[in-house]
């Protein structure tokens, strides 16, 4: 997955984020930030699911490589089977299991994470406590506190670059050309998977975010549609089928410049749709992080009460591109 045995004589950095899609985007800046400014390659621990992202995230040089799993990081470090290793450094972005494991089987000497969860002392040899209400500090601005805190432990080991500058954010995220020759060779419909929207909405998100009800989302494309643009609404997650049907009684259902899509084979196809729309529209989830990403205009949709999924939290945050972000509460 992206490196050579050279790579771990080099004492590499290994950052966990087994999260969710969203959780994971909102992590790349930071990533990006401890690679530009130590002198030690960096390997992205991330969930099976989202490999799509890691390797998005080494095409854009967020990374040196990534991997899902202890066999993976295996493969990159040039290990024989059973053979046992044991690194010095290593960061996690999020306390979970996956990352628990993975720093233990590989024995990680100096690491750091969240002090979120009582567990987390025990886990990391250094952490940083969560100094923030849920308003005050988004994710990725936490991460990238997190990466900082990692980088000043590390200094005093004379690891960290000399220059080492200030977080400034990433550039829009590009695709690797060969996604989209991929998708065509792939398409059974080339004509219609290539069509462009100009507004791609997300009506359903997997209950991971709070969301607008159905109908809401129905009188939003209808607009659109009376404007004359074209329209996909992407239906996933365990209320897809609900809202699905919800869509096919409404009085846009068979509408030339509508577009209903259920799912996608993979993530990848995911990513490659969300790019050639012109705007997004979602909750705060996964495909409205990814969009942002890549420098395409989004409006999130948040819930009204500043709680734990509010937008000063979980805004689209921490990549550099002029498309703007707009908010709209529930």
């Amino acid at each position: 997955m992206g490196a050579t045995q050279s790579s771990y004589n080099l004492d590499p950095i290994i950052i966990s984020r087994c999260d969710r899609l969203g959780d994971l985007i909102l992590s790349l800046p930071a990533v990006a930030h401890v690679r530009k400014n130590t002198n030690r390659p960096v390997f992205l621990h991330v969930s099976d699911y989202a490999a799509s992202i890691g390797e998005l995230a080494r095409f854009n040089g967020v990374c040196d490589g990534y991997f899902s799993s202890n066999e993976g990081l295996r493969h990159i470090l040039g290990l024989r089977e059973k053979e046992e290793t044991s690194l010095r450094w290593g960061l996690s972005l999020f306390h979970c299991k996956e990352a628990a494991r993975l720093f233990k089987d590989f024995q990680i000497s100096n690491s750091m994470g969240p002090r979120s969860k009582l567990s987390a002392l025990l886990l990391y040899k250094w952490s940083m406590a969560q100094h923030r209400s849920r308003v005050e500090k988004s994710e990725m601005l936490y991460n990238v506190d997190l990466a900082e805190a990692f980088m000043d432990k590390m200094s005093s080991h004379g690891m960290v670059n000399a220059d080492r500058g200030p977080f400034v954010g990433l550039p829009p995220l590009k695709l690797p050309e060969s996604w989209f020759a991929e998708t065509v060779a792939n398409a059974l419909d080339q004509k219609d998977q290539l069509k462009k929207p100009d507004v791609l909405i997300v009506a359903s998100n997997g209950n991971s975010a709070a969301n607008w009800p159905m109908p809401r989302y129905i009188e939003e494309a209808t607009s659109l549609l009376d404007q004359g643009l074209r329209v996909d609404i992407l239906l996933h997650g365990h209320d897809a089928s609900q809202r699905y049907a919800e869509l096919k009684l409404s009085s846009i259902s068979d509408h030339p410049k509508l577009r209903a899509i259920e799912k996608f084979e993979n993530l990848k196809q995911l990513i490659l749709h969300i790019s050639r729309a012109k705007k997004v529209i979602s909750s705060s989830t996964g495909p409205l992080h990814i969009a942002h990403a890549m420098g395409i205009p989004v409006v999130g949709i948040y819930p009204r009460a500043p709680k734990v999924q509010s937008f000063e939290r979980w805004r689209p945050h921490g990549y550099w591109h002029d498309a703007p972000v707009e908010w709209v509460h529930i």
